[in-house]
């Protein structure tokens, strides 16, 4: 089994949240969760931005 590093699990938490709040926008209702989802998914992209590069110390 092939274990993800810190920047693989934030792009894809970002990346998830971002989908769910876009979708969760539809409506006005919907969209007082899904702007929040969405702007926390960026900040999880963002983040990916600055994490660590542990990527080369585990190949």
């Amino acid at each position: 089994m092939v274990e993800l590093t810190e920047r693989q699990r934030l792009a894809g938490r970002g990346v998830a949240l971002c989908v769910v709040g876009a979708m969760f926008t539809i409506t006005i209702v919907g969209a007082f969760v899904g702007i929040p989802m969405f702007l926390l998914g960026v900040v999880f992209l963002v983040k990916t931005l600055f994490a660590g590069g542990d990527d080369a110390e585990n190949s």
